[in-house]
């Protein structure tokens, strides 16, 4: 494809549906203990199977050493979950009773009537009370911890000086596309067709042929009705084959034919502006947003270490080393 994917960073949460699960938890040996909590080797695995199935494609990482990194993401989040609402607790932080019973209620609504909901709905709602409780108590920490007063004049401006990065505006270009669709699993000879196609089309814009023109009669990308043009596009937006393709191109110049993802393409780059920085005074509040936002980032990070440190956390690491076929 033209443009390159993007990695959506997920954070797995305590997913619901394991709070809906029948069943108990039967194991009596423990995978964690943080001070006088436990977390039992039933509970984990069917907390990282869950939170896997709602997370990749496949249900699973697809490598084994992703997999035990997965596993062992799983478990630090567990453990600042616990230490998180004990804390909350004891800042004697009290959980939002008009939101538990309106969660509560959401899924009453949902379910009554289900043959499931009315043989354990009653566990149900026992189990789904302590997870939200649990879930305004994490909000109510979160909000004391984001409490970090205004920044001053003097810290914002040298914030900005810092990280002039974020304020710049990064270089652009503006680039038109003919793209010759052609399927993946096409034969040799389909390839090289479209291939000889384009290079025919790039020939013609050379000799005096429009491209815009050339885009709206043969190109199948979405760009095709605009003649072409795909708009300002900054670096990290396209393929790297892509990319490298119109870094080199003049202005004006059509490119040599370029196998993508879709098919084959021809390129042209009209416009090109340079990177600038902003002036302060025009992001003065965006420094001081971004200033902040930092600073209830580093609070939220010294927190868990704070709460890390004062608290006798015992795993079981030789487990977390194997994969689940291998243990017990």
């Amino acid at each position: 494809m033209f443009y390159r994917s993007k990695l959506q960073k997920i954070t797995p949460g305590i997913a619901l549906t394991l709070l809906l699960a029948s069943g108990s938890i039967s194991a009596a040996a423990y995978l964690v203990r943080i001070d006088d909590m436990q977390v039992t080797y039933d509970e984990f695995e069917s907390q990282v199977n869950s939170i896997a199935r709602q997370t990749f494609y496949h249900g699973k990482p697809l490598t084994d050493d992703e997999w035990l990194n997965f596993r062992q993401t799983v478990v630090d989040q567990i453990v600042d979950r616990k230490l998180k609402i004990r804390e909350a607790q004891r800042r004697g932080i009290a959980a939002d009773e008009r939101y538990v019973v309106s969660q509560l209620r959401s899924y009453e609504d949902r379910y009554t009537g289900t043959e499931r909901w009315a043989s354990e709905g009653e566990q149900m709602l026992v189990r789904l009370r302590a997870h939200f409780i649990e879930e305004s108590l994490l909000a109510g920490l979160a909000e004391d911890v984001q409490e970090i007063p205004s920044p001053t004049a003097a810290a914002v401006e040298e914030y900005y000086a810092a990280n002039i990065d974020k304020f710049t505006e990064p270089a652009r270009q503006r680039v038109s596309v003919i793209l010759l669709r052609v399927e993946p699993s096409a034969v040799k000879v389909t390839w090289e067709g479209a291939r000889d196609q384009s290079a025919q089309l790039a020939k013609q814009i050379r000799d005096g042929k429009k491209f815009a023109e050339l885009a709206r009669l043969h190109s199948a990308d979405v760009s095709s009705d605009k003649g072409g043009d795909m708009g300002y596009l900054h670096a990290g937006m396209l393929n790297p084959t892509a990319q490298d393709t119109i870094d080199g191109l003049a202005l004006g110049e059509v490119s040599v034919p370029v196998d993508v993802l879709e098919g084959v393409a021809i390129f042209m780059v009209t416009e090109r502006t340079q990177a600038a920085i902003r002036e302060f005074e025009d992001v003065r509040d965006r420094a001081a947003d971004l200033l902040t936002r930092d600073a209830v980032e580093r609070a939220g990070v010294a927190l868990i270490a704070r709460l890390r440190g004062g608290a006798d956390i015992d795993v079981d690491e030789d487990y977390l080393r194997t994969l689940p076929t291998q243990n017990r």
